[in-house]
């Protein structure tokens, strides 16, 4: 089928790329003059080569509500949001804090808007198959930041100005997450791997890659509601919306002609343009916002003590600074064990915890983005017959399962449980006179957080490499 592979007569064609001042009228095609340098046409998307408008294409099973929201961007005059089409999921939906970044790519501002970051997207895979119908066909559940690098390279063109493909890679992100918040394209899934949505490939290159990573979390928003971020190759002068494009005046539009014009952003680059400041130009009236991800957090301090007697109780606490970008609540953030997760711990008091995989939920009613939560709750030690040690590892987890923060041994604390009886010592280094152990530490959040949190003078991380060790008889 034409959508899986650059049709054979573009092959070993050559493109050359636009040029501000030199650029004259044409297609937006291969073998076309742009100025600017040449490419080979292998890198031209395949829309370009088939003329398949975003969207264009209805066939598979599509969603009464989606077929709705095509016509709606069809015919509209401006760039459309989520709110604007589908006011009833956005309703839904809580508002949570976000950065507004300014042309320049630094903050300018705060807001609320009606966003979830996607963690995944369902891809309906009929380029692979052949299938008809997303529900009958291959559908790949892919994470989200994958989707975002493995379209990039096969809607822009790789060799293209860093600014162009940082400026793909949010309208990218923002057109397929505003059809994830509208409730998905197809029965069963919420894109498509082809020209008639995003085209999707399992294959990913460092420079688009690092343009994904550069633009990581950042949204084309309008109010407060994503925006349907359109593109196409060649969107005239003005563009369907209205926008002033000089570098483009008189080019033959290639396209539907709304939103980000994809020539256009090369243009501007080369004219010294950054991609903070073309995506508000192509959809008037919105801003860029850095929403972050939903969770995350970093170690900030902690407390317990190293060594016990068999049914001694400790209070333990540890603190995080909240870095995502909603608020912890006692219904919501929880700590949970690791290492494995959801494991049942030894410590378990069942009169405290939540589960005996769940220690406790946060101590305040509410932790704002960039305050810090504190988790305290009680361990009992197990009953043992000779001094045996244990360890203990936790990390943050949401009510819905999803783990984040630092890594999951980045909390890991080696109690010795001595029999009832038993002298318990003169404790470890690193032990107060009633054996507790405690620090702080200004480890980041996230996966980096994680490895860096291992490495402070917290004291909180013991030997991770197993869950009990019980010495030699």
């Amino acid at each position: 089928m034409q959508h899986l592979g650059i049709a054979s007569a573009a092959l070993g064609a050559v493109l050359t790329l636009a040029g501000a001042a030199a650029a004259g009228p044409g297609p937006a095609g291969p073998g076309h003059d742009h100025g600017g340098g040449e490419v080979p046409a292998e890198l031209a998307p395949l829309r370009w080569a088939s003329g398949a408008g975003l969207g264009d294409d209805r066939s598979g099973d599509l969603r009464p509500e989606a077929a709705a929201i095509l016509d709606a961007l069809a015919t509209a005059d401006r760039a459309l949001t989520v709110a604007d089409v589908a006011p009833d999921r956005v309703a839904r939906r809580a508002l949570r804090p976000v950065t507004v970044l300014g042309a320049d790519g630094a903050p300018a501002g705060a807001a609320a808007v009606a966003l979830e970051t996607p963690a995944t997207i369902r891809v309906w895979r009929r380029g692979l198959d052949g299938s008809t119908a997303s529900c009958s066909g291959r559908v790949d559940v892919i994470p989200f930041d994958q989707y975002v690098r493995g379209v990039l390279p096969h809607e822009w063109i790789r060799s293209w100005n860093g600014e162009s493909l940082r400026a793909g890679a949010v309208a990218i992100r923002t057109y397929a997450a505003a059809w994830i918040a509208a409730g998905g394209k197809y029965t069963c899934a919420d894109l498509d791997d082809t020209t008639a949505s995003q085209v999707y490939r399992d294959d990913f290159y460092a420079v688009t890659d690092a343009a994904v990573t550069d633009t990581a979390g950042v949204y084309v928003v309008r109010g407060d509601s994503l925006v349907f971020a359109e593109y196409s190759a060649e969107n005239g002068d003005p563009t369907e919306f209205g926008v002033a494009e000089p570098h483009c005046t008189g080019r033959a539009r290639n396209g539907h002609g709304r939103g980000t014009c994809q020539w256009g952003t090369q243009r501007w680059a080369l004219a010294g343009q950054p991609w903070t400041w073309m995506l508000p130009h192509y959809y008037p009236g919105a801003v860029l916002v850095g929403a972050g991800p939903a969770w995350d957090a970093s170690l900030a301090a902690g407390e317990h003590r190293a060594t016990l007697v068999a049914g001694e109780e400790m209070v333990v606490w540890l603190e995080y600074q909240n870095d995502g970008a909603s608020a912890w609540t006692r219904d919501q953030v929880f700590v949970g064990t690791t290492g494995p997760r959801e494991r049942a711990s030894a410590f378990h008091k069942a009169e405290n915890w939540v589960s005996p995989s769940r220690p406790t939920a946060v101590d305040q009613a509410s932790v704002a983005p960039g305050a810090v939560g504190r988790f305290t709750w009680a361990m009992v030690a197990p009953e043992v017959t000779t001094t045996t040690t244990f360890t203990e590892s936790f990390a943050l987890v949401t009510a819905g399962g999803e783990w984040f923060g630092p890594d999951d041994l980045a909390v890991t604390w080696t109690i010795t449980v001595v029999p009832r009886g038993g002298d318990p010592g003169d404790g470890e280094p690193g032990e107060d006179p009633d054996g507790r152990v405690s620090g702080g530490c200004a480890a980041g959040g996230g996966a980096a957080g994680g490895a860096l949190a291992v490495a402070c003078a917290i004291v909180l991380v013991g030997a991770p490499s197993r869950r009990r060790r019980r010495p030699a008889r």
